[in-house]
């Protein structure tokens, strides 16, 4: 294992945001298209060019933006204004994640575009990536380690249960919970 030393580590993990701010520039030389002030703690990415983020998005330790795919000059994760994305999120984009503004996600949540294919007579392995892009709309509120799966679309203001798996898509102003998420009660009377 790589160690940095000492001076060099405390420069990136300053509590200051100095350490944000030099991720941020390196992810910006990089091509990524990021808002102003947003705040990142370490987080681990793939192809930045393919990343967007407004402004005020905060990022949180160990997370990861995983656009899979690889096409330069498409951004396929998409991240609004005011957006808290707490610790050790994955979300994986293969055609596109979209998250509105004004989104809270919650710890471990994951997040994808795609799963394998899941034809019997070849192995999965070989089997091209079933994409339909995740669009999250504004003010969602989604709980710690839910997944949301591909092509759902979750409606303005809905609130997503922790351990959620959203297969689905989820109305507006809808409370959504279990496995798989169903609708259980509206967010307001």
């Amino acid at each position: 294992m790589l160690d940095f030393p000492h001076w060099i580590d405390f420069l990136i993990r300053a509590p200051t945001g100095f350490g944000s701010r030099i991720r941020i520039a390196w992810m910006r030389a990089c091509g990524a298209k990021i808002g102003r002030p947003c705040r990142f703690e370490p987080i681990r990415y793939r192809y930045p060019d393919e990343i967007q983020t407004g402004h005020h998005v905060a990022i949180c330790r160990g997370t990861v933006l995983y656009p899979h795919l690889g096409r330069a000059g498409k951004r396929r994760i998409i991240i609004g204004n005011h957006v808290f994305i707490n610790f050790y999120c994955f979300i994986d984009a293969g055609e596109r994640v979209e998250i509105g503004n004004n989104v809270l996600i919650g710890p471990y949540v994951y997040i994808t575009d795609g799963d394998h294919g899941m034809d019997p007579s070849s192995m999965r392995i070989t089997q091209p990536m079933s994409l339909a892009p995740v669009i999250i709309e504004d003010g969602v509120w989604i709980g710690a380690r839910a997944s949301i799966l591909k092509g759902v679309k979750i409606g303005r203001n809905a609130v997503i249960g922790a351990g959620a798996v959203v297969t689905r898509s989820v109305e507006e102003n809808d409370v959504a919970a279990g496995v798989p998420a169903k609708s259980i009660r509206k967010t307001h009377n």
